[in-house]
């Protein structure tokens, strides 16, 4: 190849007959031309003394150089990376989802998005997962929407289940205050998006309640029951956890039962209780005496 000396600031210009592409990249001290860079290297940054080309115009056989005084690579702008020497922003691409590209950075994957944040394409720094929102992975590209049950304060990478005794209905909860108490006739494990109903055979009797309570001998408790049904005057019930009124069975004869009966109450001597279901004893008639589970009066 040939050239012309050249001072900073003026074009060189070269005739290649070969179509390869050569860089005039340096000039050592006392250069009177140009050195040009050989086939298979180059040189990606100028230095004090040292001439910088810049492709201006290519035909097949003529190549025209830019010789450009002080030109340096440059760093790419936070959100961008260059895998070679940067010239200019032009040179820059944006950095790659789900990875973040502080100043400088030579790699579109230069770090990976950490828990709790996310890295949407052209990220310079990891953004924390906002409020509502969680992100539960490395290289998250964005957050994932808070689920119901749940609520996601601020860098959340893992929902919080709303407490037992509340629940929350609403996708993207920001804090507890969105758990709400769950009303009675239902109760609410921890993490509970609806109220769940009591079920047959059990009561919740109070708002915020955690599990439910089983249904007490003497009464019946349908589902969603916050208070226990006692078992009608003239039956009586034993069992624990009875779902229906079929539960309470009728007090046999020589015995009355009142209003939520556990277990059939004798009548008491001087009294009789003459057929099944008595809800009340009655007064043994005169000429008769009357023991104790009279059922029928004895002359």
């Amino acid at each position: 190849s040939s050239g012309i000396k050249a001072e900073y600031g003026e074009a060189v210009v070269s005739t290649q007959s070969t179509g390869m592409l050569f860089w005039i990249c340096y000039c050592p001290e006392g250069t009177t031309e140009p050195i040009w860079c050989p086939a298979g290297y180059y040189c990606p940054k100028c230095v004090l003394n040292s001439y910088f080309p810049e492709m201006i115009f290519q035909t097949a056989t003529t190549l025209a150089l830019l010789c450009t005084l002080g030109a340096t690579d440059i760093l790419c702008p936070p959100g961008t990376f260059s895998e070679g020497e940067a010239l200019s922003e032009d040179d820059c691409h944006l950095c790659y989802p789900g990875y973040y590209c502080p100043e400088g950075s030579r790699s579109g994957a230069e770090s990976l998005c950490p828990t709790g944040y996310f890295c949407p394409v052209g990220s310079g720094d990891p953004m924390s997962c906002p409020a509502g929102y969680y992100c539960p992975y490395s290289g998250m590209e964005e957050p994932q929407l808070c689920n119901t049950g749940h609520y996601c304060p601020e860098g959340t990478d893992v929902p919080t289940p709303c407490p037992a005794g509340t629940y929350s209905m609403t996708n993207g909860a920001p804090t507890v205050d969105d758990c709400f108490p769950c009303y009675s006739g239902c109760y609410c494990p921890e993490g509970t998006s609806e109220p769940i109903w009591c079920p047959a055979g059990y009561y919740c009797p109070n708002s915020g309640m955690e599990e439910p309570q089983l249904c007490s001998t003497g009464h019946y408790c349908p589902q969603g029951t916050d208070v226990p049904t006692p078992c009608p005057a003239g039956t009586y019930s034993m069992t624990n956890g009875a779902p229906t009124v079929d539960d309470c069975f009728p007090c046999y004869s020589g015995c009355y039962c009142l209003e939520g009966t556990t277990e059939p109450i004798w009548c008491p001597a001087g009294y009789y209780c003459p057929n099944s279901g008595m809800e009340e004893p009655q007064l043994c008639s005169t000429g008769h005496y009357c023991p104790q589970g009279t059922d029928v009066p004895t002359p």
